[in-house]
């Protein structure tokens, strides 16, 4: 990620790129990337101190995970625990389900939050191991869920439905989007699917626009645009 209101003039990203991918802005202190000649070597983000340019994630393994968490394990007394999120966490479905069962053995409450969009096995393999379940459940529409996501609804409402009769607690958020979902006839008949197959709470989650921010850091257009969440 590179957030350019961060740079100081240092500069040392310039002579480390192999690539010669950045320069010095010609009408102010900031530099710029050309990400079509970057090759994501990534030396540039070791040098720089103020965080200009940031790497953004590693890999780790969930035992490794795990011994991080079990050094803050008195604030998972009581209420705490653990909470698996993402993006969509069962997209890693090694990693996660691993974590979950390592906070299983060292009797961690756990939480996962998804989308539902994931294979039936992985979802089942899952169950076992989360305590609390946090699950969208976007639009009851098939084609209207398509063409928002770029998927149908099948395996979210098959999902959601597996999961209600395994888990005691489930927990079904619907973000709120205007020009989508945003409407009496959309949000009841979500509400109405949810109580038929025995939810018991269903959280009406406000929209927001907090990932443009990140597209713009990774040089990239937000999908949806600066007007896309005003109302019709």
């Amino acid at each position: 990620m590179y957030n350019p209101a961060r740079c100081i003039g240092e500069y040392d990203c310039i002579d480390i790129c192999p690539e010669g991918a950045i320069k010095k802005h010609p009408s102010s202190n900031a530099v710029e990337i050309d990400r079509d000649a970057c090759s994501s070597c990534l030396e540039c983000a070791k040098v720089c101190f103020p965080e200009v340019i940031r790497i953004v994630g590693r890999e780790i393994t969930a035992g490794a995970v795990m011994e991080e968490m079990l050094l803050d394990r008195v604030f998972c007394r009581g209420a705490g625990g653990v909470t698996v999120s993402g993006g969509e966490p069962l997209f890693q479905r090694d990693f996660a389900i691993s974590l979950l069962r390592l906070a299983a053995q060292y009797h961690l409450s756990t939480a996962v939050e998804t989308n539902g969009n994931v294979d039936s096995q992985t979802f089942k393999e899952a169950l076992p191991y989360i305590d609390h379940l946090l699950y969208d459940l976007k639009h009851m529409d098939k084609e209207t869920h398509r063409r928002f996501t770029g998927i149908g609804n099948e395996k979210v409402l098959k999902n959601l439905s597996t999961a209600v009769r395994t888990i005691p607690d489930v927990t079904v958020r619907v973000p709120v989007v205007p020009g989508f979902n945003m409407n009496e006839s959309d949000l009841f008949a979500i509400a109405e699917y949810a109580a038929d197959i025995g939810v018991k709470k269903l959280h009406l989650l406000p929209c927001h626009t907090l990932g443009a921010s990140k597209s713009e850091f990774l040089g990239q257009e937000h999908p949806y645009g600066d007007g896309y969440f005003k109302k019709d």
